[in-house]
């Protein structure tokens, strides 16, 4: 008799503990090489209208360097925008500097 009792508590044990498992997330989907750059100082002229920046295809382009003109600025403060395309076609959120 007590075995059968012990046998009942132990399947309660593991209904409980199947239970309480969390739902976990689905894994990230993975990350798309930059595949193109452009930047623009002040105004925006539009997504894929702006100065493009060369870069190779990769997923960190932290170390591209890129010339940008200043010709025809005005003294004072201006704005630097950069936005990068990933490999399925879609711009990034553009960032100041």
């Amino acid at each position: 008799m007590k075995s059968f009792f012990m046998s009942i508590l132990f399947s309660g044990m593991l209904t409980c503990a199947n239970a309480q498992d969390p739902g976990y997330p689905a894994a990230p989907a993975a990350l798309q090489n930059v595949t193109a750059a452009e930047t623009f100082i002040d105004t925006d002229p539009g997504i894929g209208m702006a100065t493009a920046v060369p870069v190779t295809a990769g997923i960190n382009i932290s170390n591209a360097a890129a010339t940008i003109n200043l010709t025809g600025l005005s003294n004072g403060i201006h704005r630097l925008f950069l936005r990068t395309r990933n490999a399925s076609g879609i711009w990034s959120i553009t960032d100041s500097k």
